[in-house]
């Protein structure tokens, strides 16, 4: 076999050991969610598990089940437990990045208390005008 044609099958059986290892690595990586996609999924997680803990102390009585909260979550997003333990993983592997993805979760639940909280006061004035006006027609 000639130099050239020994050179050009090596640098061809080297281009496909490459393709391969790359479509490899892109099969493991289609669980990796979109940095925006996690983001959201964070997000629900927080949200659900806040509200089972808020519910949890209001109401002693009944038993709060997390599990529906996290199918109805990966339900939406198309996800599961594992993957969902893959994205931590991938995204643990560059702290940096899961700090920056955290920070951005926390500034996007801050910004969702701020837009509910004037509701809230809202709300709360409009039941103190309401016993205002009520209070007076009970007395007499």
């Amino acid at each position: 076999m000639p130099l050239s044609k020994l050179i050009a099958s090596n640098i061809l059986f080297f281009i496909l050991i490459v393709f391969g290892f790359s479509f490899c690595a892109e099969k493991k990586n289609e669980k990796i969610m979109a940095e925006s996609k996690f983001k959201n999924v964070l997000i629900d997680i927080y949200l659900a598990e806040a509200f089972i803990n808020q519910n949890k102390y209001a109401n002693k009585d009944s038993a709060i089940d997390i599990d529906f909260y996290y199918k109805e979550i990966f339900d939406k997003y198309q996800i599961d437990k594992n993957i969902l333990n893959e994205n931590y993983i991938f995204y643990g592997q560059n702290p940096e990045k899961l700090e920056e993805i955290y920070d951005d979760v926390l500034d996007s639940l801050n910004r969702l208390e701020i837009s509910y909280r004037p509701l809230t006061k809202m709300d709360s004035l409009r039941v103190k005008n309401l016993a205002k006006m009520v209070r007076p027609k009970l007395s007499k």
